[in-house]
This record gives structure tokens, sequence and C-alpha cells, in this order.
């Protein structure tokens, strides 16, 4: 797997632009959206061993971002951090409003 690889490509099945892969190529970041809500996107992180998904955009509570996520994710090359944009405001103590913010969250 290539450094640093990523790949920008239109909405397909589900999963919009900017996947992002860890180096080992055992972790993917991207966005996906909902058929429930078209203009929201949720991010995701797939560990492709498992198959195991997790939103980073959600408290360790389960608790997930009341916003949407407005560009792509990308992943660390270890596969240890996710970072995106999001315009959410339960996701750290003291924001408000309808601003986007720069989220950086370690992975389990």
């Amino acid at each position: 797997m290539p450094e640093g690889f990523s790949v920008n490509f239109p909405n397909v099945n589900g999963f919009r632009a900017d996947l992002s892969f860890s180096d080992d190529g055992c972790r993917l970041a991207c966005v996906q959206r909902t058929n429930t809500n078209p203009g929201a996107h949720v991010p995701r992180v797939i560990d492709l061993a498992t198959g195991a998904s997790l939103n980073p955009a959600s408290l360790s509570n389960g608790t997930r971002g009341n916003g949407a996520v407005s560009g792509g994710m990308l992943i660390s090359r270890d596969g240890g951090a996710a970072a995106f944009d999001n315009n959410s405001t339960n996701l750290v103590a003291g924001t408000s409003g309808n601003v986007l913010r720069n989220y950086r969250r370690l992975l389990p």
C-alpha cells in the first residue's frame, strides 16, 4: 500500500469522496451518506480485517454528534487517529452555534 494513499471519487453505494487508508491498509476512513437524511454525512473508520465500524464523531458513551461532516475524513498513517470537519455542538463542552470545527479523534 503506498504511503498516505487516498482516493477521491463521487458518491458510490452510499460512500462519498475522500477515502483514506492507514499505511498498513488495515483501516479505512470515509464519509457515508445516510438514507434517513441525505444531507447528513456520517464519518466512519472501518477495520478492514474485522469489519468493525466506528463513528469518530461520537462520544465514548455512544452519543453521536448532532452535526454533520462537511468534507472528507483523514486517518493517520499509523491508523491511530482520524480527522474531520464537523459542525456538532455536543462533542466538546462550550461549543455553540453552527460553526465548522476541525476534530481529531484518537482511535481504540
